[in-house]
């Protein structure tokens, strides 16, 4: 059960402050000096920087760490740095900074513990923290109000959908594909191999009755399977 905003500073625990650390995994190592301003009323927090590559194995977080917090970023896959930390038994959350510039689609797909944007005001983040570090999966109202508006399209979309037409897979790509989304794109996001993409679309194509990307997708839209 979460706990109110007004009994979470500082946490009292047989009344000793509970300290905990945080670990900020950021490529470009910007997000460490903005929480440290944000959450410097909170002084049970300890916060450190990690960086992160890309595909290039990660270091091993520290024991003492109770919660990572990933910025999404677009050159970041994002998927395998979770699953990085997530077998280190670490709680993870997402920073997502811009969300115009990362794939909300397969962030959502994540099973982490918390998706927070930096919309977020201190007593809010403060609250975020706490209540992932306490068990509960936080998903700050910025996020949750995406969430909902992508929901909406994406299902007001599939309702049309004929069954046995494409497999869910094949509508996945043909999604990215009205998208604009080239092969390579395509395999990135949906963590495929560039041959696997290319032998769904062809399988697409044939299912469909086209011969191209182009005609595919108007089918799509057309239909109404597909959203723009």
């Amino acid at each position: 059960m979460n706990i109110s905003n007004n009994c979470l500073n500082p946490y009292i625990l047989r009344g000793q402050i509970t300290m905990s650390q945080i670990t900020l995994v950021d490529e470009q190592d910007m997000l460490l000096n903005e929480m440290k301003e944000r959450m410097a009323s909170y002084p049970q927090y300890t916060f450190i920087s990690e960086k992160s590559f890309g595909n290039k194995e990660l270091a091993r977080i520290s024991y003492a760490t109770d919660l990572v917090i990933i910025v999404a970023k677009s050159k970041i896959n994002i998927h395998h740095v979770v699953e990085q930390y997530k077998e280190q038994n670490k709680k993870v959350a997402i920073w997502i900074a811009n969300e115009d510039k990362v794939s909300l689609n397969t962030i959502f797909h994540m099973e982490v513990d918390g998706y927070i944007s930096n919309k977020v005001s201190s007593s809010e983040l403060n609250f975020a923290i706490h209540s992932i570090l306490t068990g509960n999966q936080y998903i700050d109202r910025h996020i949750s109000s995406i969430l909902l508006r992508k929901y909406n399209r994406l299902t007001s979309g599939k309702n049309n959908r004929p069954n046995g037409l494409l497999t869910d897979r094949e509508w996945d790509i043909l999604e990215q594909i009205v998208k604009g989304m080239k092969n390579e794109g395509i395999a990135n996001t949906l963590h495929l191999s560039p041959r696997t993409v290319k032998n769904h679309i062809v399988s697409i194509f044939s299912k469909l009755g086209v011969d191209n990307r182009t005609s595919a997708a108007l089918s799509a839209v057309r239909n109404g399977w597909v959203e723009i």
